[in-house]
This record gives C-alpha cells, structure tokens and sequence, in this order.
C-alpha cells in the first residue's frame, strides 16, 4: 500500500481520537471539563453551563474533524496533505502545552495524555515523509465542479477562526457582549478562552482541509457528504445557545445558522447532481 505508515497512522489515531471525543459529546460535563480541567472547576451556575455547552460543541467540532482525517488517509494521502496535518497538530501541541501552563486548571495527566498521543502521531507522520513512496493521486473531472465554493468555505472558516488561536480573550468578548454575563474571575475566563481556543484551533484545521481538498484535484464529494452530515449538529448547537440565554451573542449565532444552512444546501443540490 502506498504510504502505508501515513495510512495507518491517521486511520488508527483517527479511531482513537473519536473514542476519545464522543463521551465529551454525550456528557460533556463529567467526560470533559471535569476531566481536563479538574483542579479549579467553577461555582458558578452560568459559567459551568457555559463550559458545558462549549464542550459538546467543540467534542462536534472534532468528530467533523476525525471525519476528515480519516477520509483524507483514504482519498488525499499526499504529501502536501500530511505535511499540513503535521503543522497544525504541532500548533496544537504546542497551544496544549501553553494551557498546561495557565489559569484553567488543567490535569496534567489527561491533558498530556493528549498531547503524548499527538506527538507520536506527528513523529509517525515525519518518519512516513522520509521512508514511504506517496504517488501522485489521479486528476478527475468532476461535474458540478464546486471548488471554488468548497475553497471559499474553507478560507472563510480560516479567517473567522485563526485569531481566536492566538487570542482567544477576544473572541470571548465578541461571542460574549455582556460583560456581566462573562466568567468574573479569571479562572472561568481561562477556562472558557481554552475551549474557545481549541474550537478556532478544530475550525482552522478543518478549514485548511477544505481548501486542500478542493485544490488538489481528487473528488472531494466525499467530503462535501461530511459536510452535510455534521451541518445540523452545527446548527442544532447554534439554535441551542441562543435557546440557553447563556450568553452568547444571538446575532452571532443567527449568522452562523444562516451561513451554515445556506452552504449545506448548496452542497446539497450539489451531491444531488452528482450522484444522480
């Protein structure tokens, strides 16, 4: 098989990181932020459901993410392809660490178990660029070509997402407006800049996969399926942060909803045509 290691790698971890993701989905409370950040859990009501919520949502953000990873090792195991999963985990790795470091109250021991995981993966991946033969994938036609819309989703989700990486406290204050309604102490405000961090560092990644995916020639409608599939969990958790009145800003969240809604359509109609 060609690129076997870089095969085996991202489908097993892959495999993995699903596991480790769909218990935070399902009881994100108890699987998620009271197991990664058990040292200084909050008290207060409104911040815990914050945390809450932005657990399910960043453990679908993931799952979307493992779709992808797992879709790529079978239709995008290029070079190019890896060499971008390698700079973004490393970008994780190193952001995971710095949390280690703060004010959120990390558990090492979880935290880093993560991170180990990651790690290995990275190092596989670079022993797979020095001793694996990648092939050129072959060219396909395909009708309707959507590229151009696939490349500009992907740009968008870059560009809305790369500065909450770096600077997760301002878009904290954007998503959150009421300053009264934000974590008052500045461990609930860690707490809630990781998840927010953790979520830009998810959209980013897959935003970048898209673009790939859409520049490189394969048949990318296997992933617009993806797309479409985790598109009503999205939208499902917009509708519920608006419902909870935790917060979050509702105009933001109408905005999303309808950008979502308008691409899963479009891609959509899209399928539609091209498996007929």
């Amino acid at each position: 098989m060609t690129a076997s290691i870089a095969f085996y790698t991202l489908t097993i971890y892959g495999g993995f990181f699903l596991l480790s993701v769909l218990p935070c989905l399902f009881k994100p409370w108890e699987m998620g932020v009271k197991m990664y950040m058990p040292l200084k859990l909050p008290t207060d009501q409104l911040v815990v459901k914050q945390l809450t919520y932005m657990q399910a949502f960043l453990a679908v953000g993931m799952i979307g993410l493992v779709g992808q990873i797992i879709l790529a090792a079978f239709f995008l195991l290029t070079k190019t392809f890896v060499i971008a999963f390698m700079a973004m985990f490393v970008i994780g790795i190193i952001y995971g660490v710095v949390e280690l470091k703060g004010e959120a109250g990390v558990d090492p021991k979880a935290m880093g178990a993560q991170l180990t995981m990651q790690a290995i993966v990275v190092v596989a991946l670079a022993v797979s660029l020095l001793v694996d033969e990648y092939d050129e994938l072959p060219e396909v036609s395909i009708k309707p070509d959507v590229s151009s819309m696939v490349t500009f989703v992907g740009g968008f989700f870059i560009l809305s997402n790369v500065a909450g990486i770096v600077a997760p406290s301002k878009l904290l204050a954007a998503y959150l407006p009421d300053e009264t309604k934000r974590p008052q102490d500045k461990y609930g405000s860690a707490q809630l800049g990781l998840f927010i961090r953790f979520a830009c560092w998810t959209n980013t990644t897959q935003g970048l996969f898209l673009i790939l995916v859409a520049t490189s020639g394969i048949d990318y409608y296997p992933f617009l399926l993806l797309q479409i599939c985790m598109s009503p969990l999205f939208i499902g958790f917009f509708i519920a942060f608006i419902k909870a009145e935790i917060g979050f800003d509702d105009k933001a969240m109408i905005f999303w909803m309808i950008f979502v809604s308008f691409t899963t359509g479009y891609f959509g109609l899209a399928c539609q045509q091209y498996y007929a």
